[in-house]
């Protein structure tokens, strides 16, 4: 997360975790390079192509769902918050009137052998993340980002 624009009245949070495309797009392209080499040389079984299909699918819909560009932009003349999350299936979008907020809290998951961090919106309806992603080794990143978010919504 990186907060992309900051004025007195409007703060503009982006996260765009190309990574993760990246490495789902590349093994992607790797197993259909394998696919591929299999029927050109005759040498495919349809045990091994069913297998090397499902990894393609895995890897397609795995790194097209999370390669998504996630965009909170906070309004303080307009006490709103305006989000979006633009994929390649699609955009979801929202907004939040302050009226509706409780707090703005740090969600801490611990996977991999390391704690992982995002900011989120504490709604009378619910909980909305910042960004849908858990980001390693970030809680001070984190925690600017919610001082700044509760500074502009008070």
């Amino acid at each position: 997360m990186k907060i992309k624009k900051e004025t007195n009245n409007l703060i503009q949070i982006e996260k765009f975790p190309l990574h993760i495309g990246i490495f789902g797009w590349s093994c992607l392209l790797v197993v259909l390079g394998r696919i591929i080499y299999l029927f050109l040389k005759g040498m495919h079984q349809e045990t091994q192509v069913f297998i090397l299909f499902i990894a393609f699918l895995i890897f397609f819909f795995g790194g097209s769902a999370f390669a998504k560009k996630e965009v909170f932009i906070i309004k303080k003349d307009e006490k709103k918050i305006y989000w979006s999350r633009k994929g390649i299936f699609g955009i979801k979008k929202g907004s939040i009137l302050f009226d509706k907020i409780k707090d703005v809290i740090i969600q801490k998951t611990y996977t991999n052998l390391c704690f992982r961090y995002r900011v989120a919106i504490e709604t009378i309806d619910g909980i909305i993340p910042v960004s849908q992603v858990y980001s390693s080794g970030t809680e001070e990143n984190c925690k600017e980002i919610k001082d700044k978010i509760i500074k502009i919504i008070s």
